[in-house]
C-alpha cells in the first residue's frame, strides 16, 4: 500500500471532533477505498485542554492554525474553524487557506461525510488546481 496521506486538521470543535472520529472508526475502510491510509498526523483548535470525546496525544498539536498551514509534514490541510466570536471572526480560517493556497498544496474546500459506508470526499476549488 501507499504511504499515509498526511492530514493536518484546524478546528476540533463538534465537526473537526467528528472528522476525527470518523477516520479513526473507519480507517480500514477508507484505505482500501482510497489506496491509501489517511493520518491525521498535526491538529490545532483554540484550546488544547478542553475535552472533546477523542484522544488528542496521538496527534501533533500546533497551536497556530496558519502555522500548520504551512506544516511541510502535512500533505492535505483541512480547516474547520467555526463558531461565533471565536477565530473564524478573527480571519485565521481564511487566512490559513489562503496560505495554503500560496504553497501550492491542495486543500479540500468541501467535505462531504456520508455515514453508510463512511466515505469522506475532498472536491478541490479550482484555485488548488
Amino acid at each position: 500500500m501507499a504511504a499515509p496521506l498526511k492530514v493536518g486538521l484546524a478546528g476540533l470543535g463538534t465537526v473537526g471532533a467528528s472528522v476525527v472520529r470518523l477516520l479513526e472508526q473507519h480507517r480500514a475502510s477508507l484505505a482500501a477505498g482510497s489506496g491509501r491510509p489517511i493520518q491525521i498526523v498535526a491538529v490545532s483548535a483554540r484550546s488544547k485542554a478542553k475535552k472533546r470525546g477523542v484522544d488528542l496525544k496521538k496527534f501533533r498539536w500546533v497551536s497556530d492554525p496558519v502555522a500548520l498551514a504551512s506544516d511541510p509534514g502535512i500533505d492535505v490541510f483541512v480547516e474547520l474553524i467555526g463558531g461565533e466570536g471565536g477565530t473564524a471572526s478573527k480571519g485565521q480560517g481564511r487566512e490559513g487557506k489562503q496560505k495554503r493556497f500560496h504553497s501550492n498544496l491542495h486543500i479540500p474546500t468541501e467535505m462531504v461525510v456520508i455515514p453508510r459506508p463512511a466515505i469522506i470526499c475532498a472536491r478541490p476549488s479550482a484555485a488548488a488546481s
